[in-house]
């Protein structure tokens, strides 16, 4: 599992390694887009990303979202690939976790 602190402003997700959040698993290059601010964090795909809401559900390719933190109950999970992320808070700045999604038996 990774953990990558938030900072306010929009931060650049995927597996390069030059983008200001870098995720482990099977992201793609360039995931998207974090717009984090003082009260929410929407993510926006990247035009080329399949990015789907994380339910154990096939879910139809999502574009944007304002992504829910575990600050009240369960967050917004997203997956792209085996990749598994979403925000967490524990204090400020949020939090980005990511895992790799294991299959189903």
């Amino acid at each position: 599992m990774g953990l990558h602190p938030l900072p306010a402003g929009d931060l650049m997700v995927g597996a390069s390694s030059d983008l200001d959040v870098v995720l482990d698993g099977d992201a793609p290059d360039t995931l998207g887009t974090l717009r984090v601010t003082e009260s929410e964090v929407h993510f926006v795909a990247a035009e080329n990303a399949e990015v789907r809401l994380f339910d154990g559900e096939a879910a139809e390719p999502i574009h944007a979202v304002i992504m829910k933190t575990d600050r009240d109950g369960p967050p917004t999970r997203l997956s792209a690939g085996s990749l598994v992320f979403y925000v967490i808070e524990r204090g400020a700045p949020s939090t980005c976790g990511s895992r790799t999604a294991k299959a189903k038996p």
